[in-house]
């Protein structure tokens, strides 16, 4: 595609209706299945490295910190993660288990990544930004794809998809992956044993019987080994899920539509030192409505069911065990167009309910005006909130010794919040250029803290967490794509955040503060240059540097990752992957919740054989 094409990519995570990327009134970022391709990515976490301004740092073999504008943790509880619309969000650790999400990447059609609050179109949790992995309608995957290498990390991996039809307007495909991933490795470089592998399976359906209707049904399962530790005795465990959805959209007369989702999700997670069970039933109808000519009304309501089951061990006590909750929200919003089509004005909220906070508000006003067709600028004001976890609310941890810790939940904790905003401007100096600059100005308020207590007999420490503290984050992000020829693109981007904590009352853990300005990298940056060598050879190069983090006592590295790509016919591919090819091995975040000492990540090559029938 050239700079054109890509800007009318059609997008829906910014708003919930389908618009191009040029005129969404947001930082929106998108990665297509062609930028997939030629990266050479093999899991959706190192895919979302492609994205302006987000912070992927890889723990361990099987887990990763992900975050946009601050806040990075290994549960990303700030960011709301989605594929095709179904949410990946669990409620029991407030974020996402980067372990268990993974896809067929040549079934991926793109990823928007949303920079910013979300709240208006997603709701609660959707803080700092929202990941919607879209994948390909199965019209555009037929015939047969087996894909498979192996590596020194990536130890062997395959894929097997084969798509059909049944008549004229139904298309199918079914698809299965499994892979083997290596271990990391000490600063030693001794290995640290976390190994892992993972199979899953699945399927989709898209039905057009004309242009106006449109059904898709797909659903997946998927197993697999992890290590976990429990009192520093490694320990494997299973990690299982599976999930059926069905989407139903029609177009109806005047621009009119409609979009019904329902889906089903099951989550088996048998970690130490707790289990983590969760079944999810989600329905939502989203309307859309022209009341006048310059106005276009958006409504949705969203009612979901969440039985949640945890049992802890080694001093973990959840109390309730079983917890059902039961979310439900109502979101309204309006364009209003003017100035021959050049001015949007966008209004809006959802109201949602929670088991935890009640009654949230998220409101937002957002305003694009596009002068020209290759210039376009937007201005939101908006606001994000994000709710207790389950483990907050009802887990009791218990050590025990002479002197004896204990951890108590706090079930009248209030959300955080965020206020944003947000400044942007898109424009395109000549047809092979393209620029993207972004600044915003974030306020937090009611941010995680703990409270500590001693008793009177100075033998028992209790540790409660609070919301007692508040912070301020500004920065911004610029990106640019230069495409001289359609044979070579070069993609670049530059993002500076700054965060300042401070707390509330005096009771606040005082390094808490510190954590949340230095576990972020002040500063980063990337080049990826990608394209034919000729007809048959294709190349492509990604260097980035992420800064520090003190607080984690990470430095700061620069990566460069390489691709070598050979076509003897036009069904066949042969890849050689070069992956961290700087350095031996370096840490990119602190160690993962239950493991003994961080992990360093190494360098790596990978051989991929694709044939498409």
């Amino acid at each position: 595609m050239d700079l054109e094409q890509l800007g009318k990519i059609q997008v829906i995570t910014a708003t919930k209706q389908l618009q191009p990327v040029w005129s969404a009134p947001s930082a929106l970022a998108v990665i297509t299945d062609e930028e997939l391709r030629f990266s050479g990515v093999t899991s959706l976490p190192q895919a979302l490295r492609l994205a302006p301004g987000a912070d992927v740092a890889q723990i361990n073999a099987q887990r990763y910190s992900v975050a946009i504008r601050g806040f990075p943790g290994e549960f990303s509880n700030k960011l709301l993660v989605l594929q095709n619309g179904r949410s990946l969000y669990t409620p029991q650790f407030l974020g996402v288990f980067w372990d268990a999400q993974d896809t067929v990447f040549e079934d991926v059609d793109r990823i928007e990544v949303v920079r910013g609050p979300g709240g208006t179109a997603w709701g609660i949790n959707a803080v700092n930004g929202v990941v919607n992995v879209l994948t390909k309608d199965a019209r555009d995957t037929q015939g047969t794809l087996v894909r498979a290498g192996g590596g020194t990390l990536e130890d062997a991996f395959g894929v097997v998809r084969h798509g059909g039809q049944w008549g004229e307007a139904t298309h199918y495909r079914i698809y299965a992956k499994a892979f083997q991933r290596g271990e990391t490795q000490l600063a030693n470089g001794a290995g640290v044993g976390d190994d892992w592998r993972q199979t899953r399976a699945g399927f989709r359906v898209d039905a057009e019987p004309n242009r106006a209707r449109h059904l898709t049904v797909e659903g997946e399962v998927h197993t697999g080994r992890l290590l976990q530790y429990s009192n520093r005795v490694a320990e494997e465990f299973e990690s299982s899920g599976a999930h059926v959805l069905a989407r139903w959209d029609a177009a109806f007369a005047n621009d009119a539509g409609l979009e019904l989702m329902a889906y089903f999700d099951s989550v088996r997670r048998r970690s130490a030192p707790a289990t983590a069970d969760a079944d999810t039933f989600n329905f939502e109808a989203n309307h859309r409505w022209p009341i006048a000519p310059r106005h276009e009304l958006r409504t949705s309501v969203n009612y979901q069911r969440i039985r949640n089951e945890a049992r802890g061990r080694v001093g973990h006590n959840y109390d309730p065990a079983v917890r059902v909750l039961v979310p439900l929200s109502l979101a309204v919003s309006d364009d209003f167009t003017a100035i021959n089509e050049r001015l949007v004005v966008s209004a809006g909220f959802k109201a949602e309910h929670n088991d935890f906070t009640g009654l949230e508000l998220m409101p937002s006003a957002r305003v694009t005006w596009t002068p020209s067709e290759r210039k376009t600028g937007w201005l939101a004001v908006s606001r994000g909130l994000q709710v207790t976890s389950i483990s907050d609310h009802d887990l009791t941890i218990d050590v025990p010794g002479a002197f004896r810790v204990q951890s108590v939940p706090n079930r009248g904790r209030p959300a955080v919040e965020l206020v944003a905003v947000e400044a942007g401007w898109r424009v395109e100096p000549s047809r092979e250029l393209s620029v993207d600059a972004t600044v915003f100005a974030n306020a937090y308020d009611n941010l995680d803290s703990t409270r500590s207590t001693v008793d009177a007999t100075g033998t028992l420490l209790t540790i409660r967490p609070m919301n007692e503290r508040k912070a301020e984050a500004h920065g911004g992000e610029v990106a640019a794509v230069w495409q001289p020829t359609l044979r070579w693109r070069v993609r670049a981007s530059y993002s500076l955040l700054r965060i300042h904590a401070h707390a509330k009352t005096v009771f606040a853990d005082p390094g808490a503060d510190a954590r949340d300005e230095g576990t972020a990298p002040r500063r980063q940056w990337q080049v990826m240059a990608a394209g034919k060598l000729s007809q048959a050879w294709s190349l492509t190069a990604w260097g980035r540097y992420v800064g520090a983090r003190p607080a984690l006592a990470v430095p700061a590295y620069f990566g460069l990752d390489l691709r070598l790509a050979y076509r003897p016919t036009k069904t066949t591919e042969i890849a050689l992957v070069g992956k961290d090819l700087l350095d031996p091995r370096h840490p990119e975040f602190s160690r993962s919740i239950g493991f003994p000492a961080m992990s360093e990540i190494p360098r790596s090559v990978l051989l991929e054989f694709t044939v498409r029938r």
